[in-house]
């Protein structure tokens, strides 16, 4: 009865508020003098914003911890044409209708970035955004300056720091959740310990509590998930003329429980439910065969060292980073009655450093130079236990393991100079090469616990008798290696219309690595090529009225050459269930605007909003792979589907955000602080094949928040609610036994305290 009265009570204050966008400012926050600038380094030195000539959203870490927000998923939800989701195997990142798909193989081709270190894995995605100082989005190719991988896109990830001689604070925090008796804590302390050295420490742990998935199977919840994230950073001032920051950041997450929902047809005959709606009807018997855990888990250790030093009128940079991410995957068909079931474990590593040296800014040419160079190990082993159910004969599971050895080592020169013709107009010319040589070495394994590969008898309680051997590797192969090497310049003019008016034209051309499926057919058939952009970009940006208000346009069109298509098909070898498929789309052009604006419209009241329109088309993919009951009608391909003239997954034609932010005092010692946001799309495809069944209507989602504050941000207390009309957004689809998709989480509320001493 008390849950119930907290809901009501809740959700009544979250909605009379008016409609507002904590999670839509993400170019500027609101001050008593105007809108103040996020400072941001899209271009590799700090700039504002408005002077960065690029499509860039921009989050400073106050609006992301006002906003309760925890992962770059719930980050973009309100930024136009940006699409971030869980998959069964993999992540899903979309930038302007465009994005790898959830192959275990695959780089994305939105690059992360976390404090300058290049994050290639889809679940490195899922480390929980903590103690950030800003997140910036960069959409579109981005080669020159972050190499390859990054044809969509770029997403980098800053973590705070404490200054050499910063006072010493203390702040500590914690939240209750009352939908699923979830709770936070975290405490971040820092400052300067002299004048010449700033440390900084911060910590955060998180249980989400019930879980939001009701299974009916065994009668319990699931899906919840726990977060620890650890970090510390030092800044040392060895002289006037050099720095040395360094990082470290450790994280386990832990889901328990499947992460996906089997919906439609197929999950309406076989378990009563098609709907998306947090219900499941799940055993995990044919799961123990394979492995005592059941859900997701991630450990990561990132390591970052960066040096910077002026010499006369340069600055030279180092920056070193390492990174150890294992990610173990344990997840059941998501049927009852021995469907099957899947373990995975990925273990990978690497090593990065990049040397740049940049010229003064205020030169009328100027310039920065480097050379990047990373190795990375990426072993993934995953086995597999056809059930009963997909086998078609009860009392007999089949269990196998396959083992994927991914070695990549790269090597890239990069150079991009600024001529100032005028004092408003400015040309900036870039070029990147970057080689890189992949190896593939597919091995032989056992399974997990140690036990053969092979056929068992199995009681349907757990218990599994070996019955007849069948290999652990179903074709096996030799080692493999591709390498390939490739320019990619870039060209952007700039002119001052007035002092807080720009507008800008880029060129630029931007390369995705070629590799090998994680798929159970030869290696001959997993290879894939490099995906090569081109796009052309114009937009304007402006800050008016006494700089209380803002603009950014961007109109763009991006052409892509033998872009990379994961789609997931019937197993060709004869074995039940899905593989994974690479494909190249031989031209795909994706092409669109953005609108984003924010006005002050008075000292205590924010307004913004944001619009995006895209039209992302296969222009020429005669060989696709065909979704399950479609009719092949390639006539170039047989038994392929010709997908030319139709939408790309993850294309919504209208996507974009309302919103607004209240900030005002009540006394001297005491402010009221709101906010509400509401987020849109338009339908859109979900999964590689363009399944009609695999579509997320449009939809609307609602956010909201209210508290109150210190008049120095000492203390506040919020409540945060967030999908208040429990929208069940699908942001993946994958094909298993029928269509399997993944929704974010339903409405959430959390009340949230915080207390800072010192600084």
């Amino acid at each position: 009865m008390i849950r119930h009265m907290w809901k009501i009570l809740a959700t009544t204050a979250l909605v009379s508020v008016p409609s507002t966008g904590f999670a839509q400012e993400v170019e500027e926050e609101a001050s008593n003098s105007g809108l103040k600038i996020i400072v941001v380094t899209a271009t590799k030195r700090e700039t504002s914003t408005i002077d960065a000539p690029i499509s860039l959203a921009a989050v400073s870490g106050e609006t992301i911890a006002q906003g309760g927000i925890t992962d770059v998923a719930d980050l973009t939800q309100s930024i136009p044409n940006v699409n971030i989701g869980e998959g069964y195997t993999a992540g899903s990142v979309n930038i302007r209708g465009l994005g790898s798909g959830s192959d275990r193989g695959f780089e994305q081709s939105v690059a992360l970035f976390v404090d300058e270190i290049y994050m290639p894995r889809s679940r490195q995605y899922r480390a929980a955004l903590f103690d950030v100082d800003r997140v910036e989005v960069l959409r579109g190719p981005q080669a020159v300056l972050y190499g390859l991988n990054a044809t969509a896109g770029t997403i980098t990830i800053t973590s705070a720091i404490s200054e050499p001689g910063d006072p010493f604070f203390a702040e500590y925090g914690a939240g209750y959740e009352f939908e699923y008796s979830g709770y936070e804590m975290q405490a971040i302390t820092g400052g300067g310990v002299t004048d010449n050295l700033g440390i900084r420490l911060a910590a955060r742990f998180a249980d989400t509590g019930d879980g939001y998935y009701f299974n009916q199977a065994t009668g319990k919840r699931e899906t919840s998930k726990k977060d620890l994230v650890i970090r510390g950073t030092a800044v040392l001032d060895v002289a006037d003329t050099a720095r040395i920051t360094a990082r470290a950041t450790y994280s386990d997450s832990e889901q328990f429980g499947d992460n996906g929902e089997l919906y439609g047809p197929t999950a309406l005959a076989l378990t009563g439910d098609g709907t998306l709606d947090w219900v499941r009807n799940t055993n995990v018997v044919s799961l123990r065969g394979l492995t005592p855990d059941h859900g997701f888990f991630v450990e990561a250790l990132n390591l970052s060292l960066r040096g910077d030093f002026e010499i006369g009128s340069h600055t030279l940079s180092a920056i070193v980073g390492y990174t150890d991410t294992d990610v173990k995957m344990s997840t059941t068909a998501l049927v009852a009655a021995e469907g099957g079931a899947q373990n995975y474990i990925e273990q990978f590593e690497q090593f990065s450093g990049e040397l740049r040296l940049s010229s003064d800014p205020a030169n009328r040419f100027s310039y920065i130079a480097g050379i990047y160079y990373a190795n990375s190990d990426n072993l993934q082993h995953y086995e597999t236990n056809f059930g009963p159910f997909l086998l078609g004969s009860p009392g007999l599971s089949l269990l196998r393991g396959q083992d994927n050895n991914i070695d990549v080592e790269s090597i890239s020169p990069f150079v991009s100079g600024t001529f100032n013709i005028s004092d408003r107009f400015r040309i900036t010319g870039g070029l990147r090469y970057s080689h890189e040589t992949k190896s593939v070495d597919l091995v032989g394994s056992a399974l997990e616990r140690g036990t053969p590969c092979g056929f068992y008898l199995t009681d349907g309680t757990g218990n599994f008798t070996f019955a007849a051997p069948f290999a652990c590797v179903p074709i096996p192969a030799p080692a493999t290696e591709r390498s390939s090497g490739n320019w990619m310049p870039e060209v952007i003019a700039q002119y001052d219309i007035a002092d807080e008016t720009v507008v800008y034209a880029r060129f630029g051309q931007s390369v995705k690595s070629g590799g090998f499926a994680t798929s159970s057919v030869p290696l001959a058939a997993r290879a894939y090529d490099d995906e090569k952009a081109t796009t052309y970009e114009v937009g304007l940006k402006s800050r008016f009225l006494d700089n209380r208000a803002q603009i950014a346009i961007s109109a763009f069109r991006t052409e892509f050459k033998d872009l990379q298509v994961n789609t997931f098909i019937p197993d060709p070898s004869g074995n039940p269930g899905f593989i994974a498929s690479i494909n190249n789309a031989a031209k795909v052009t994706s092409q669109g605007f953005e609108i984003e604006g924010s006005a002050l419209l008075a000292d205590w009241l924010t307004l913004s909003g944001s619009l995006g329109y895209l039209d992302t088309t296969y222009n020429d993919f005669a060989a696709a792979n065909c979704f399950p009951g479609a009719t092949p009608n390639s006539t170039v391909v047989p038994g392929k589907c010709d997908l030319a003239g139709q939408n790309t997954p993850f294309s919504p034609e209208f996507s974009g955000s309302l919103g607004a932010d209240i900030d005002f005092e009540l006394s001297d010692s005491v402010r009221f602080v709101a906010g509400a946001n509401m987020s849109f799309s338009s339908s859109h495809f979900t999964e590689g094949t363009l399944d009609p069944a695999a579509v997320q209507p449009s939809y609307q989602r609602y956010d909201a928040r209210i508290g109150l504050a210190g008049v120095d941000d000492e203390w506040s207390i919020s409540l945060i609610g967030k999908n208040l009309s429990e929208e069940a957004i699908l942001s993946a689809t994958q094909p298993i036994v029928g269509n399997v998709g993944f929704i974010n989480a339903p409405r959430t509320i959390m009340l949230k305290g915080t207390f800072k001493f010192g600084g």
